[in-house]
């Protein structure tokens, strides 16, 4: 149970995200690098979909999303294509509700490193501060998500505690 955990943990360090919209003041360049350490976002070359590589032949992702999966659908990992084997969707699992899926892929993704499990005690990033990484649409701030270019994209946030 625990490296299960563990590995969610791992999965949530990084959330992937279908668009990555940057600041129209800051130069696309920046996103681009920022992205660059994560080859293990999957493109589900769906519109509106993402996933993360956890092991060389299986991918997490949105059950909303595999559900929009037909026979033989190729997903993008770090470029290239491979075919999903099997879609394996949480019991009764779908947008708001349960929304988990594993995709078993047909061939290994041999040249990408899945996502590392995380077995540590302390995060090695500032506190409060969470990565995205989206790889599909782009756009900026002032004209919102207007090409799919298929390029992986990184972005930070702050994540601040609300008072009730």
């Amino acid at each position: 149970m625990k490296r299960i955990l563990c590995g969610l943990l791992g999965f949530a360090v990084a959330l992937p995200a279908t668009a990555i919209i940057r600041r129209h003041d800051r130069d696309d360049a920046r996103y681009l690098a920022a992205a660059a350490p994560y080859d293990y976002v999957v493109d589900l070359n769906l519109p509106g979909g993402a996933g993360t590589l956890i092991a060389p032949r299986w991918v997490v992702t949105a059950a909303h999303a595999a559900k929009l999966m037909k026979s033989s659908h190729v997903v993008k990992i770090a470029g290239k294509p491979y075919e999903v084997a099997k879609c394996v969707i949480f019991p009764d699992g779908g947008e708001g509700k349960d929304d988990i899926a594993l995709l078993k892929l047909a061939t290994a993704a041999a040249d990408v490193k899945p996502v590392p499990i995380y077995e540590g005690t302390q995060e090695d990033h500032e506190p409060g501060i969470v990565t995205f990484v989206g790889q599909g649409f782009s756009g900026d701030g002032l004209s919102g998500p207007t090409v799919r270019d298929g390029k992986r994209r990184a972005a930070t946030s702050r994540h601040t505690a609300m008072d009730k």
